[in-house]
């Protein structure tokens, strides 16, 4: 659940944030300069991205400690997160920090639009991952349905392998086999009183 809601929903959610501050980011760097409000436009999106990162923290750990394959799913996720780091400095000191903007728009383009390939690498990488765990649920599900139902057959011919014994036992002491008790019954109908009737007693 956690690795589902972490790459279905945190990380598209981040990837939108951030796929703004590149666009404004490139604007202001592109025309040198950007106002106070423009700034803080900027601030407040890179705010947003941080608690977005902060819950698929949270979302990823809780899935790489609860599951197996988890270390993968955490080294993977680790360079996703360098990734975001990365891209935030560039953002906080070329944009931000500088009241005069002369670092290249396309170098900040290239950088934040290789940071964002970053996190739908991991999107694909984490559904191929689920896609796998689901198969592996979907097979331990079908092992032990079969399972269950060779141990069903199994109880199903002992109870009649018992069953068959014990009317057996019963037919011997009521009178012999059943073959045996259906020629006396016939007989008794014919008329003929004079059979005689085995029994162990």
């Amino acid at each position: 659940y956690f690795l589902i809601e972490a790459s279905l929903m945190r990380l598209p959610e981040l990837t939108e944030t951030l796929g703004k501050v590149r666009a404004l980011g490139v604007e202001f760097l592109t025309k040198g300069s950007a106002t106070a409000e423009e700034r803080m436009q900027v601030r407040a999106l890179l705010l947003m991205s941080k608690t977005q990162m902060n819950m698929l923290d949270t979302g990823i750990k809780k899935a790489a400690t609860g599951m197996r394959g988890g270390e993968l799913i955490a080294q993977n996720y680790q360079a996703v997160n360098n990734q975001y780091q990365n891209i935030i400095a560039l953002t906080e000191h070329e944009v931000l920090d500088r009241e005069l903007l002369s670092y290249p728009s396309e170098s900040f383009y290239t950088a934040f639009t290789f940071g964002l390939n970053s996190y739908f690498g991991y999107a694909s990488f984490a559904v191929d991952r689920l896609d796998g765990i689901l198969s592996e649920r979907k097979n331990a599900h079908k092992n032990r349905m079969f399972a269950l139902l060779s141990y069903v057959f199994l109880l199903t011919l002992i109870v009649a392998f018992v069953c068959i014994t014990f009317i057996r036992k019963l037919l011997l002491q009521l009178g012999g086999e059943p073959l045996y008790a259906t020629e006396v019954v016939q007989a008794i109908t014919r008329g003929d009183l004079d059979c005689q009737i085995e029994t162990v007693h």
